[in-house]
């Protein structure tokens, strides 16, 4: 229950973020979705994705989160999940020309790079609704197999403040 609290606290403040920027930026320059011609169904989908991603790296930061013994340390643990999710930008080159392409799908049904490898083909091509219904499946059962996690996480070194887990000991507590 704390850890979806905490969940739910940031991802307000997350969404009151991105109220702003619609209300300061994107409303007033909807004129330029009108030259783009962005269609809604992919915005849309985009939107999900978006979220999908937020709520696994939400769960994933979490538990990272209570690995370290500082804030800073903290902070460099969850910089390994930013670094998986930003592979795709790697890729970009392989994307553009081939959006169906192995790599792509590849990407596509990994959780950790799905959002963004989703939202990079989405732009460029039109993919099969199994598809599209088979990544959003695997991303709910990835948010809801490491929220799962973060909560065990969370319990155990709760009461165990400033002493950082051994390998061992995050398997037992995962295991719990």
């Amino acid at each position: 229950q704390l850890v979806l609290g905490k969940l739910l606290g940031l991802g307000g403040a997350g969404l009151l973020e991105v109220a702003i920027y619609l209300g300061l930026v994107i409303l007033p320059g909807a004129t330029l979705f009108a030259l783009f011609q962005v269609p809604l169904a992919k915005l849309a989908l985009s939107t999900l994705f978006f979220i999908l991603g937020f709520l696994v790296f939400a769960c994933l930061m979490t538990g990272t989160g209570m690995l370290g013994r500082t804030p800073q340390e903290s902070a460099q643990l969850s910089m390994i999940w930013l670094l998986i999710a930003s592979a795709p930008w790697f890729f970009i080159a392989n994307f553009a020309p081939a959006p169906q392409g192995p790599l792509a799908r590849l990407m596509s049904f990994f959780p950790l790079t799905s959002p963004i490898a989703m939202m990079m083909r989405l732009s460029s091509t039109d993919i099969a609704a199994v598809e599209l219904l088979a990544v959003v499946a695997i991303d709910l059962l990835t948010i809801y197999v490491v929220f799962r996690a973060a909560a065990k996480i969370f319990r155990a070194p709760a009461l165990m403040y400033g002493k950082r887990p051994t390998l061992p000991e995050l398997v037992r507590w995962l295991r719990a």
